[in-house]
Order: C-alpha cells, then sequence, then structure tokens
C-alpha cells in the first residue's frame, strides 16, 4: 500500500508518518510519536508529537504535546522530565533532565503519555567507537565547499551499526542525522569511511540544499554506534530521504518501524565518539 501525505518540513515529519499502513487511514485515531535520544556521558532528550491523517496538514503547534508526562528509566531509576521551549529548533519543544546519564551497557526505557495516550520504547547503549580521523579536502572547481570523510576501526565485537549526526553551528541547531550516513560492518579491525555529508532538513532537498560540507563553518560530528533496530530505522529514513520528493509516496518496503511501542518513533541509545571541525576559509 502508498500512503501520499502533504510536505513537511523536517525529521519529524518522517516521524509522523512511521506508520504510514492500513491502520493511519484518514480516520484514524492520533497516536503518539517520540523522537528520543540518549548517549553515554549524555542526557536524555525526548521530543513528542501525535500522529496526523494522510488528508490532514494542520499546523505544528496542532501535533507537539507540551503538557505530557515523559519519563526514562535506567531499570533502578526513574526520572521525570521537564518540558519546555526549544528556542529556534525543530519542533520548538521538547522534554529533559540533567538528573540522569547515559552509560554504555545500561538499558533504558522511555515512556510517554499524554491524554489516554501513552507509548514506550526501550534500548541500550553500545560502547562507543572512536574516530580515528576526519579528512576535509577541497571540491574541484567549488571554493565555497569541501568534502569530509571519517574514518574509524571497527571493533572487535561485530556486527556493529553507525550512523553519523552532524550539528552545524547556527542558532536554534540540533544534531541531525547526516545525508546517506549510516553503515554496518560485519568484519572486526577494518578500518572504515564514512562520507559526512549535511543534513537534508526536508524531503526532496530544497533548492539551495548542498550535501558537501560549507567553507569558514564549524561543525560538530558524531559517531553514533546504535542497536540494530535503531540502525534499520535511521537506514530506512535516509532512503527515505534521498528519493523523497516534495509528494511523498512511502511503501512499506522502506516503512519506518522503528522501536516504539504503542505509537510511532524512535528511542536512539548510542555510543557516541563526538569531532569539532572548521572548514578552511574560501
Amino acid at each position: 500500500m502508498r500512503c501520499k501525505f502533504p510536505y513537511l518540513p523536517l525529521l519529524l515529519s518522517c516521524l509522523m508518518w512511521t506508520g504510514c499502513d492500513d491502520e493511519l487511514s484518514d480516520s484514524a485515531e492520533p497516536r503518539p510519536v517520540i523522537e528520543a535520544y540518549i548517549s553515554q556521558g549524555g542526557t536524555p532528550e525526548v521530543f513528542f508529537t501525535t500522529s496526523v491523517s494522510p488528508s490532514q496538514a494542520g499546523e505544528l503547534s496542532d501535533v507537539v504535546v507540551r503538557w505530557g508526562k515523559v519519563t526514562v528509566s535506567d531499570g533502578t531509576d526513574t526520572v521525570i522530565l521537564t518540558g519546555g521551549p526549544l528556542k529556534g529548533a525543530f519542533p520548538p519543544f521538547h522534554y529533559y533532565t540533567p538528573m540522569m546519564t547515559g552509560k554504555a551497557g545500561r538499558t533504558y526505557t522511555v515512556t510517554a503519555e499524554y491524554n489516554g495516550l501513552r507509548a514506550t520504547a526501550t534500548a541500550t547503549i553500545p560502547e562507543a567507537t572512536p574516530v580515528d580521523s576526519i579528512v576535509v579536502r577541497p571540491v574541484e572547481g567549488v571554493d565555497s565547499l569541501c568534502s569530509a570523510t571519517l574514518w574509524f576501526t571497527a571493533p572487535a565485537v561485530t556486527p556493529a551499526y553507525y550512523y553519523i549526526s552532524v550539528l552545524e553551528d547556527h542558532p536554534g541547531a540540533r544534531p541531525l542525522p547526516s545525508y546517506l550516513g549510516t553503515v554496518s560492518v560485519e568484519r572486526p579491525g577494518i578500518a572504515v569511511s564514512m562520507p559526512v555529508y549535511r543534513p537534508k532538513y526536508k524531503y526532496g532537498a530544497p533548492k539551495d540544499y548542498v550535501a558537501q560540507l560549507k567553507r569558514g563553518a564549524r561543525y560538530s560530528i558524531a559517531l553514533c554506534r546504535v542497536e540494530k533496530e535503531v540502525y534499520d530505522f535511521w537506514n530506512s529514513y535516509g532512503s527515505i530521504v534521498a528519493f523523497g520528493s516534495g509528494s511523498l509516496f512511502v511503501n512499506s518496503v522502506v516503512r519506518l518501524s522503528g522501536n516504539v511501542t504503542g505509537g510511532y518513533g524512535i528511542f536512539s541509545a548510542q555510543g557516541q565518539s563526538k569531532v569539532t571541525i572548521s572548514t578552511p576559509e574560501p
């Protein structure tokens, strides 16, 4: 089956359509959608919205949940997250807490509740894999752009699964998946290279979108090691973004399944290795 839906501007649009199947008809009741993150050494962050039907365009304010209850548990302690605005970002509201810090090897459960809606997801943070280097080179014939390649060594225990996130240096930015930035590794000890591209914010690239990094800019790049279920989500998401257009059709082959029970979305628990680079001036 195919579902056609409105053009929405950023990552959350993907999550809002995770269940693009027979159950998400025009008459379907809204379901909770969560986009949640925790990394080793980091604190949890959750974006909480509701799904919309294929014919419903609506406003962002209609689907952002501002009065929900969001908790994160590590199996021993449970923390209630605080909801608050996130100025300049999309979505413009998130749930957060400084009271819990992610640890590699530990399993976490996020629960989001609102007005009779309830969604949960459980994920484990893998051990982070160090970044060996990021090689930056000029793009031939284009003075304003440069290319970047991230190198790492596959861990002793494989298979291992990764995606790259990129934080651009501008107000309201948050880390988002690098365009086509996923890889699975089957052989331990091998050198692995991944191109680093800017996040593609929209389905169907905006007219001014370029994948390569801009010269004279600063980027925080994270190699995120995740469980296979989380990898499958980001890999499918990358395929949809790469081949989508202004009028989107998503079929069951590339449907985003996620790891959320009772709703849609993803809980991305990740072992992160971060590197900040400044690209050369034009």
